[in-house]
């Protein structure tokens, strides 16, 4: 027994020592990269930043967090942040969100405000930090622009998972709930008003393939390219209107989307509506595509749903032989 008692207190000490070193590592850890983002031109400051959880945690503490890389023209402010993490398992950690953050943009600042927001994320281990797993979540999300848009979602979830058996590809899920679109997206989209107020659900299955990992090197120097858009199911229901759809597109260098994308509409005729209101189509368009498309429908069984081929190629989008929109590319985010 005696044995016993000196080996649980050599246990005790030797975790005990664990942990203080590893907060001091953490807290090293943090000072050094704050310190090399400063050097590198950023703007990277924290009022109070410390470690607590003894002795089974490692929960980082920020106040008055301020974040932003000139070269991308892009930042973060937020009146606290918190990092989770159990002292057994340092790879895989929880954020804990502040109900209001500061989100800038390289021509606007975005207010976001939420009743709950929260992340968890899976890292591989090592120094590089690669991403493996993310699940984040959300309630009752806005979205307040200094241009004077403003955006909501009632819940918001959010996971990511490296793909199996296609390198640095992500399979990502993104499901949003009771959507209120911005008045000029509305407006556009409805400009008769003939629709709800609310979207009642938006939701993405896809695997986005990378042309790199998402690591340290991404956020601090060069994120990856996006290089391919698996879209495994997707799934839109806006009153009377539903779309769903799957496909595969190839993104180039230069942001260009070629590739077939087949869409399901159900209430097709009133989806056409709201390309043309939205210029998606040509309003010009639009009269030989109706025609065309109730022709090939009338023999359906449900002649208001619709199955689209969509492909889309280097001078525009078609729909069979008709060319319906403009060729489709991806702004890419450069540092």
């Amino acid at each position: 027994m005696r044995k016993l008692f000196v080996l649980f207190l050599v246990l005790v000490g030797l975790w005990v020592g664990y942990w203080f070193l590893g907060k001091t590592a953490k807290e090293a850890f943090v000072e050094t990269w704050f310190a090399e983002r400063r050097a590198a031109g950023w703007t990277a400051q924290y009022r109070d930043y410390g470690v607590s959880g003894f002795p089974i945690s490692f929960n980082s503490h920020f106040t008055d967090l301020n974040l932003y890389d000139p070269r991308a023209r892009m930042g973060w402010e937020a009146p606290r942040f918190d990092i989770l993490a159990r002292a057994y398992r340092p790879y895989r950690v929880t954020a804990e969100f502040a109900h209001t953050q500061l989100v800038t943009l390289p021509h606007q600042d975005v207010t976001v405000s939420s009743r709950a927001l929260s992340a968890g994320i899976a890292f591989q281990p090592g120094s590089s930090m690669t991403l493996s797993a993310l699940d984040m979540s959300a309630q009752q999300l806005t979205f307040k622009s200094n241009l004077g848009w403003r955006m909501g979602v009632g819940k918001l979830v959010f996971s990511t998972r490296q793909n199996g058996d296609q390198r640095d590809a992500h399979d990502i899920k993104l499901d949003l709930v009771d959507v209120t679109p911005t008045d000029a997206m509305q407006n556009n989209l409805d400009p008769t008003g003939t629709l709800p107020d609310t979207i009642d659900r938006l939701f993405f299955d896809v695997t986005l393939g990378f042309s790199g990992p998402w690591d340290r090197i991404a956020v601090e120097e060069i994120p990856p390219m996006l290089t391919s858009i698996e879209v495994n199911n997707m799934d839109l229901k806006w009153g009377d209107l539903a779309l769903g759809g799957d496909g595969l597109l190839k993104v180039s260098a230069k942001g260009l989307l070629t590739g077939r994308f087949t869409l399901v509409v159900s209430n097709w005729r009133g989806v056409l509506d709201l390309l043309v209101a939205g210029r998606i189509i040509d309003a010009g368009s639009a009269g030989g595509i109706r025609q065309a498309v109730a022709f090939l429908n009338a023999g359906a069984g449900d002649p208001g749903r619709l199955t689209m081929p969509l492909v889309l190629r280097r001078d525009g989008v078609y729909l069979g032989p008709i060319k319906i929109a403009p060729p489709q590319r991806i702004r890419r985010l450069r540092r």
